[in-house]
């Protein structure tokens, strides 16, 4: 939001183009469990889910975990 309210379209859209797998994979499961799957692995949250809401299975938690890992070589 700060590039682009400063003017700066092309790094605006880089940003967003680099955030855009997060902000897709984020809703692939009902709301809250990716976001708080993401949170936990990130240290932020126990990442821990009330019923009738279940965990993440394996291959969307290395999903989530490799573009994490992504963003985090992006950001520093």
């Amino acid at each position: 939001v700060f590039e682009f309210t400063r003017g700066d379209i092309k790094s605006a859209l880089i940003i967003h183009q680099k955030l855009f797998p997060l902000f897709d994979n984020l809703f692939t499961e009902p709301n809250p469990t990716c976001i708080k799957y993401a949170m936990n692995y990130l240290g932020f949250c126990s990442g821990e889910i009330r019923e009738p809401l279940v965990p993440l299975s394996m291959d969307k938690r290395a999903n989530l975990e490799t573009i994490l890992k992504g963003l985090m070589v992006f950001c520093g």
